[in-house]
């Protein structure tokens, strides 16, 4: 097997053919940076999903809580104190304000249909 001379073309080209170590590190470096920043933005994505489904589900809770409230004040009418209920067939969906202390009370009864 015949060696090549040290300054022939052929000495020339083997010796270019590899990569350095330099370049191997220069190489992971730069995969290892724009691995960690398609990282952080998956994760700042994943976190804002995840908040907006948060927030989502109380405002679908708050939505059926006002409809609630909204049927029921729809529903509503005065009962004079006077007036008794003599059948059960009579009790109506009604609701009540009391005074307790400095602030009020106020009884919704339209799942129970009782005072």
């Amino acid at each position: 097997m015949r060696l090549p001379f040290p300054f022939s073309k052929q000495h020339k080209a083997a010796r270019e053919s590899g990569m350095t170590l330099l370049e191997i590190i220069f190489s992971v470096t730069l995969m290892l940076i724009m691995t960690m920043a398609t990282a952080s933005v998956m994760r700042n994505g994943l976190d804002m999903r995840l908040e907006l489904s948060a927030r989502s589900r109380v405002t679908h809770r708050i939505n059926v809580v006002l409809s609630k409230i909204s049927d029921d004040l729809q529903h509503a009418f005065i009962v004079p104190s006077t007036q008794v209920f003599t059948r059960k067939a009579e009790i109506k969906t009604m609701f009540r304000v009391k005074p307790w202390d400095n602030s009020s009370e106020l009884r919704l009864t339209t799942m129970n249909h009782t005072p």
